[in-house]
């Protein structure tokens, strides 16, 4: 069912997230606390419109990306950022500002840069998703850390990071 891509890329979860149980546990926990799981969306991680320099030409369904429920993934219409989805989305003055440093990073060959950032930011939407404490997960960084690892592996797998630096990520993602 993997197909041709990856495992931790954005063809590969596209493919492969309805039938993968780390998702299914990450949903379950999150409906337990009233979000909407109904819809999924392919979260490129670093965003897509990031990739610059050595890495413009990386084909869309290779880059590293993980699952992630809509309302976490994109703001409501009419929605400015307040926290509480992935802060690259959308148009608001704070994500081309996260964006375009991630840029700067990935035009400056700096993939490691880029992808702490946004492992940083998706930590924080972990936090503010499990606010609730509905599920006594409360205030919990760490939901996400299982889907975002196959991403950081196939950074490592692709010489985009090098091994301490893979380390570094893996270890942000044990330790939440």
């Amino acid at each position: 069912m993997s197909g041709s891509y990856p495992h931790g890329s954005y063809g590969w979860w596209k493919a492969n997230y309805a039938f993968d149980a780390e998702y299914a546990k990450v949903c379950q926990v999150l409906a337990g606390m009233g979000w909407d799981v109904s819809k999924t969306e392919i979260d490129h991680f670093p965003p897509d419109s990031t990739y610059a320099g050595a890495f413009a030409n990386v084909a869309y369904e290779m880059k590293p990306a993980f699952p992630l429920i809509y309302p976490l993934h994109q703001p409501s219409s009419g929605q400015s950022y307040g926290g509480g989805y992935a802060t690259s989305s959308k148009s608001s003055n704070l994500a081309k500002e996260y964006r375009s440093i991630l840029t700067g990073n990935m035009q400056g060959g700096d993939f490691y840069a880029a992808l702490k950032q946004d492992l940083i930011d998706k930590m924080n939407l972990s936090l503010h998703a499990t606010s609730s404490n509905k599920s006594g997960m409360a205030g919990q960084r760490t939901l996400f850390n299982n889907l975002l690892r196959p991403a950081v592996d196939l950074a490592r797998h692709n010489g985009w990071i090098s091994e301490m630096q893979h380390f570094e990520l893996l270890s942000m993602l044990y330790n939440g």
